[in-house]
């Protein structure tokens, strides 16, 4: 009975997926919209959302937890590029991808396994992969200037940011009672 409940929501799932994408062709044409010039880091984002969704619908898919955070992560992080033409910030923002996103990706699959040793090495993971995104964001544009924000009133914007990050996260990453 669990295993048709978990196929049942993977047809859910894949249903809303192309029904989506099929609205969003149809809105395009109609519209004529170019969604390929702005929007095309969704076609990385949206597989990994699906990815991920699939990870938390049953234990059996927990697995894909890790390369669902990984693909959603490069997907948020084209779209912030993309958007921005900052495309020198890779310099950093690859260990938002690795280590920070395989980490949360094995949290997610140490909660939904029930696997206790995966979701502490993904803690892990995330907490190593922040401060060496905070480390290298500080290098390469407070000391080299790789992106022409050499002024204080920029990093603190994303100093902020990140700050805030950590504290929506810090009781789901620190908490220590088993799982």
């Amino acid at each position: 009975m669990a295993r048709r409940g978990a196929t049942r929501y993977l047809e859910i799932v894949l249903g809303a997926f192309l029904a989506v994408l099929g609205a969003a062709f149809l809105l395009s044409n109609i519209f004529g919209l170019d969604l390929t010039s702005r929007l095309w880091p969704l076609w990385v984002l949206v597989p990994g959302l699906v990815l991920l969704t699939l990870a938390f619908s049953a234990r059996l898919l927990a697995g894909l937890a890790v390369p669902g955070s990984v693909v959603a992560m490069a997907g948020v992080i084209l779209l912030l590029l993309n958007a921005t033409g900052q495309w020198q910030a890779w310099a950093y923002a690859w260990t938002l991808v690795a280590p920070t996103a395989v980490g949360a990706g094995l949290m997610i699959y140490g909660r939904v396994s029930i696997r206790p040793a995966s979701h502490r090495v993904g803690i892990s993971l995330v907490l190593f992969g922040m401060v060496l995104f905070l480390l290298l964001l500080t290098f390469f544009e407070l000391i080299i200037g790789l992106s022409g924000f050499t002024e204080l009133r920029f990093m603190w914007p994303m100093v902020l940011i990140l700050a805030g990050v950590l504290v929506l996260l810090g009781p789901y990453l620190w908490r220590r009672r088993r799982l």
